[in-house]
């Protein structure tokens, strides 16, 4: 579940992290089952997301916290673990493009233009507005 005390999965990758080594996953139903009896005895719960048919999140040992912003609304914002089986995924992963990549700057590391651009203004910069990008703590990085 990582720190959030939350994890969000299907029930057909929930039933295959229950299986055996070498075994079939285990039958969605008896998840279903196994969640049910969890639920009613309250050591989860279960928090919907995205509607009838959408993915269902499985918080244990915390309660989500629900606000009321305007119109009365609810709404939840708490961590969560996602797992996802490479069984469900409708293209398979090793033929998948790689992601365009967000330029980052790390703590001490500072932005260097480049590039085609009109000539630099004959002003120099305003020392303490230096245009700089936000950086990342290195050890906080996640692989």
């Amino acid at each position: 579940m990582g720190d959030g005390n939350a994890v969000v999965a299907s029930q057909g990758t929930l039933g295959e992290l229950m299986a055996r080594p070498g075994e079939r996953p285990v039958h969605r139903n008896t998840v279903r089952k196994a969640i049910q009896k969890l639920e009613a005895e309250r050591w989860i719960e279960v928090v919907q997301i995205g509607g009838k048919g959408g993915a269902l999140a499985y918080v244990i040992n915390d309660r989500v916290a629900w606000g009321q912003p305007r119109e009365r609304l609810r709404y939840s914002r708490f961590s969560a673990q996602v797992i996802a089986s490479e069984s469900e995924q409708q293209q398979s992963l090793e033929h998948r493009p790689p992601l365009r990549q967000i330029p980052t700057l790390m703590r001490g590391e500072e932005q260097i233009p480049h590039g085609p651009n009109d000539d630099p203004p004959s002003q120099g910069l305003i020392e303490g507005l230096e245009p700089d990008l936000p950086a990342r703590d290195p050890d906080n990085h996640v692989e």
